[in-house]
């Protein structure tokens, strides 16, 4: 695009340790990710990472994001609780990270946060009205309110910011019940505003003209192209149950995201 990056502060967050995880290639979702939001968007990237400068985030501040170095406020309630669960603390560092959002933005009153596993095909429109202090869409149903999913927010940075001090304490008490997202569903309940579900499209959904950020929460596009191209379902029945809802949504946003993929690696122009 031309012109200033007037738009929204956008952010993602990670952690280090998730980023060789051969299941999801997180390195190339938030190249895309980074890349499609330069592309097609008027976004500023931010990314939230816990861990250490090196060739990585060289590499997304030349693509042109800004990194912000940050371990969870709940690092150590997190490692506590993690005993014999695989991985669980490595993904939970990078996950709780958007609780973050509200302490490194200082200076706008609105930011989006999205997972890292997304692909920007428009400027977001997000309507007039504004969350009090969040808004997001669903995970599986029609009904935002019935299962809200937190890879998508539009968060009210003072509001959340004021209420974060309970938010953590809630959530220090409160990890028996799973992920960050079943702490904000817990804490929150259905107060939160509803987002277009544009929004946060997932290709489970199917194919939708209207889709402005595709999600692809589940199956990652490596697992399915991989299964699309052999017919191999991934070994995590969640995401293969997933792959069943929608072959043409599938096929349709992996196609995509492998084309902003390799206009990304010939060095197409990001703005």
């Amino acid at each position: 695009m031309s012109g200033p990056r007037d738009g929204l502060k956008w952010y993602c967050a990670v952690a280090a340790s998730t980023l060789d995880f051969a299941d999801s290639d997180l390195r190339n979702l938030i190249r895309v990710a980074v890349f499609s939001a330069l592309r097609n968007t008027r976004l500023r990237p931010h990314v939230i990472y816990d861990g250490t400068d090196d060739w990585f985030t060289a590499e997304l501040r030349r693509m042109g994001a800004t990194i912000i170095f940050r371990r969870s406020v709940l690092y150590d309630a997190l490692e506590q609780h993690a005993g014999q669960f695989h991985n669980w603390l490595q993904v939970m560092s990078g996950a709780f990270l958007r609780f973050e959002v509200p302490l490194v933005e200082t200076q706008e009153q609105f930011a989006l946060y999205t997972d890292c596993d997304v692909l920007f095909l428009r400027d977001p429109y997000f309507g007039r009205e504004r969350p009090l202090v969040f808004a997001a869409t669903s995970q599986f149903s029609t009904n935002p309110a019935e299962d809200m999913n937190s890879g998508v927010m539009l968060i009210n940075i003072p509001n959340m910011r004021r209420i974060l001090p309970d938010l953590i304490d809630f959530s220090r008490r409160s990890l028996h019940l799973g992920l960050d997202q079943e702490i904000l569903r817990a804490y929150f309940q259905a107060n939160y505003l509803p987002l277009e579900r544009s929004l946060n499209w997932k290709p489970y959904w199917g194919w939708s003209a209207g889709a402005q950020i595709v999600h692809f929460h589940g199956a990652k596009p490596a697992a399915a192209r991989h299964f699309l191209v052999n017919g191999e379902l991934p070994k995590d029945k969640a995401w293969a149950d997933l792959l069943g809802l929608s072959r043409e949504g599938y096929e349709t946003y992996t196609r995509l995201w492998y084309l902003y993929f390799e206009a990304m690696r010939a060095g197409g122009s990001q703005r």
